[in-house]
């Protein structure tokens, strides 16, 4: 964060400042610091003005400030925010899988199975893979009759990437 504030400061030439305040925003949502993340993101938004060349970054933007709310359990804002994200027409992978895990807070399991099984045919990334079918581990293991295909997705998790950490941990616990 120290280091993309001083590129921001102090060479606004070598960096894109609307890309900086995105990754300011990122940086500070994982160290779930929400109103720092969306203060940046909306400082980028106003950074890149509502043009055909600026689609792609405005939809990561609005995206992720849904992601805050949608982590912030602020449920309706987080709504607004990624229908306008989905209003520009550019699908990002971490664009669905956020509205996939919005979706699964929603409790529409169903919704939430509809992206995450998108995203396995769209992502060739053994990580996102691995994601994506530990959340439609997750999704079945809430689901009275769904043990056997919780199962079958939590073998298809282990095997799309040996190194991703969450195997480790079932591993540990039996799964």
């Amino acid at each position: 964060i120290e280091y993309l504030n001083d590129l921001l400061v102090t060479d606004a030439h070598f960096v894109d400042p609307v890309y900086n305040n995105y990754y300011l925003g990122y940086a500070n949502e994982i160290i779930k610091k929400y109103d720092e993340a969306l203060k940046y993101y909306n400082e980028g938004l106003k950074l890149a003005p509502n043009i055909e060349k600026n689609k792609k970054i405005r939809a990561m933007l609005l995206n992720q400030i849904g992601h805050v709310y949608d982590l912030m359990w602020d449920m309706a804002k987080a709504n607004t925010y990624y229908l306008q994200s989905e209003e520009l027409g550019i699908s990002f992978i971490w664009n669905l899988i956020n509205r996939g895990r919005y979706e699964f807070r929603m409790k529409n399991y169903d919704g939430a199975e509809k992206y995450f099984t998108n995203i396995l045919w769209l992502s060739k990334d053994s990580f996102v893979k691995a994601e994506m079918y530990f959340n439609l581990w997750s999704i079945y293991l809430t689901k009275k009759d769904g043990v056997e295909k919780a199962l079958e997705f939590a073998q298809k998790w282990i095997d799309a990437n040996k190194n991703y950490p969450y195997n480790y941990l079932n591993q540990w616990i039996g799964y």
